[in-house]
């Protein structure tokens, strides 16, 4: 019915079944742009955006009538089974078409909204910024050659690195908007009562809070008090199922192996959990020893053979060489001292690694 450009535009701006000011004063400006008449644009947004609302109630799930809740139930013989099973304690059938766990759906799509609101705000800068640009150089050209003469043109670069300037600190400012809700997000939301949607939400989280670049940011710290939070309340809902806690105690340690050092504390851990995450740690830290200690040995190899190639080109020099033997003297002990020290390298590496002692 418009243009396509401006179809896509409603298309994602009704999707989530709401339109924020933000979204309606974007769909304005582009249909005001494209010559649509506002009142009947706002008579069929109104119309797209209802029809959209009543696609998503007619596709929610029917919320159960039972004060205990839902009751999940194995389809192949109908056994009660526990939520975060895969597969029948009773038959063995195995478990496929899991639902999503609705909690961390919940977080994922107001993720979603939010960086589609930060796009839109962002593309729109970007507009308004090329329209300043373009008349800025509309203006600086107007009144012929003349104009341009009176004015220089260092006046002119200085003028429109200064509007750049200015437009770039506005979209510094509309990224700190966005990082500062989505922090907010984060910590507000709330944290679910059933193991299975507090385990997804913990693994979500725990995924999210750090990037491996060495630096903890505000969005990451975030997500490690997040994390803590849902860990705390597993460690409390879960008390009597070992199971799910050891699991969530399995993604805590594999946060843990990632994070800097002054974060690795950031949760208290049960002491079972915890001995059990201290084992894995000095596993991989063995590990880790054992690689470096090769490695170690590959570059004393190589420093062992730079110290036989000196000493053979020391041997070769010596009965090669017709002078003084005052002279050979000199050359010998220089040779001698440069060879100690080559050794002394070696003792080092193997110090440093554990080897030599």
């Amino acid at each position: 019915m418009y243009d396509p450009k401006l179809e896509e535009l409603i298309d994602a701006a009704v999707e989530d079944g709401v339109l924020t000011d933000t979204e309606r004063m974007v769909l304005d400006k582009k249909a005001v742009a494209m010559g649509c008449d506002l009142d009947e644009f706002h008579v069929i947004l109104e119309g797209r955006l209802q029809k959209k609302q009543k696609e998503m109630a007619n596709n929610a799930p029917k919320k159960s009538n039972s004060k205990y809740g839902d009751i999940r139930k194995c389809p192949s013989c109908g056994a009660p089974v526990d939520p975060l099973a895969t597969s029948c304690s009773e038959c063995g059938y195995a478990f496929t078409n899991v639902d999503a766990v609705k909690s961390a759906q919940q977080l994922f799509n107001e993720l979603q909204d939010l960086s589609k609101r930060k796009s839109i705000e962002l593309s729109q800068h970007a507009e308004r910024q090329a329209q300043k640009i373009s008349d800025l150089t509309a203006k600086q050209n107007e009144g012929g050659a003349m104009s341009r003469l009176m004015s220089s043109k260092s006046a002119q670069a200085s003028e429109r690195t200064h509007l750049i300037e200015v437009m770039n600190k506005e979209a510094e400012l509309i990224e700190k908007k966005y990082s500062d809700e989505l922090v907010s997000i984060i910590k507000c939301f709330p944290v679910p009562n059933s193991k299975e949607d507090l385990i997804e939400l913990l693994s979500m989280a725990a995924s999210n809070a750090y990037d491996n670049d060495g630096v903890v940011g505000k969005e990451e710290e975030a997500w490690l008090q997040k994390t803590d939070q849902i860990y705390q309340k597993i460690l409390i809902v879960c008390a009597s199922d070992k199971e799910a806690i050891n699991r969530a105690s399995s993604l805590i340690s594999s946060l843990i192996k990632r994070l800097p050092s002054p974060y690795k504390k950031f949760t208290k851990i049960p002491p079972e959990q915890l001995k059990m995450i201290n084992e894995s740690l000095s596993v991989e830290k063995k590990e880790r020893s054992e690689a470096h200690k090769k490695e170690a040995l590959e570059i004393c190899k190589k420093w062992y053979s730079l110290a036989s190639v000196a000493a053979l080109l020391l041997g070769i020099l010596l009965c090669c060489i017709e002078a003084t033997q005052a002279f050979g003297t000199v050359v010998l002990l220089v040779a001698l001292f440069g060879i100690y020290k080559v050794f002394k390298k070696i003792k080092a590496v193997f110090s440093d690694n554990g080897i030599y002692n």
